[in-house]
């Protein structure tokens, strides 16, 4: 009896981890390769919930997400981001954490930077465009105006400042005037001002960016570091 009890519990392991009860997180994943289309469902944590154009659903990196481009007002299907690198999808509960990739090379991890999304607007009626960093300067296909980075301004005491939710945006297109946030230079009278007290707002006047530039940047960042971590021991190998 006691050999078939021993028997029997060996039969339950053996089931539960064919089920993937002995793996970290049990789910059952697959790959999406770089400039996938997805929808986003929801987002949970470090993860998304996307749909891609078969209509699967899948929990993948949430920092790998990158809003596709509104260059112009047509709608192409129903996507709202692509995936910025080849990544593990998972069908079910995502593990705790994102899994770590092996590094690409430097010039691979560079090239991806400089083409994360940023926010634009257009000089006359302002509308907002994401598209790529390196765009450089463009004309807005739907106005026919000049593009140009949107900024936003950090001075606790701006007139306008926003929220993180509804940030006060605007471009400076105008090389005559100091880069400085226009409701500042009204508010504070700095038309004709000193570089002393212009100091201050120079640096409170930044690019703006998006939330999903920011949580790249940081994962660009690290695989970066570990790049140059394994270069060095390869070098060291030889």
């Amino acid at each position: 009896m006691l050999r078939i009890h021993y028997l029997n519990l060996s039969l339950a392991i053996f089931v539960l981890v064919s089920m993937g009860c002995g793996s970290d997180n049990g789910s059952e994943s697959t790959t999406l390769e770089l400039d996938t289309r997805v929808r986003l469902i929801a987002e949970e944590g470090d993860f998304a919930l996307v749909e891609t154009a078969d209509a699967q659903q899948y929990y993948v990196d949430l920092g790998l997400l990158k809003s596709r481009t509104t260059l112009t007002n047509k709608i192409e299907g129903q996507h709202t981001h692509v995936l910025s690198a080849t990544t593990d999808a998972y069908l079910d509960d995502p593990p705790d954490v994102p899994a770590e990739q092996k590094p690409r090379s430097i010039e691979k991890i560079s090239n991806e930077q400089a083409s994360l999304n940023r926010l634009y607007m257009t000089e006359k009626t302002q509308r907002q465009i994401i598209a790529p960093t390196n765009m450089g300067l463009f004309v807005d296909q739907v106005t026919g105006e000049n593009v140009w980075p949107a900024y936003t301004c950090h001075n606790p005491d701006c007139p306008k400042k926003g929220t993180d939710d509804d940030p006060y945006l605007f471009v400076l297109f105008d090389r005559s005037k100091p880069p400085i946030c226009p409701a500042c230079v009204r508010a504070f009278q700095l038309s004709g001002a000193g570089q002393e007290e212009l100091t201050p707002y120079l640096r409170w006047t930044r690019p703006y960016e998006l939330e999903e530039k920011k949580r790249r940047v940081k994962q660009l960042d690290a695989e970066r570091k570990r790049a140059y971590r394994a270069l060095k021991e390869s070098k060291q190998d030889n």
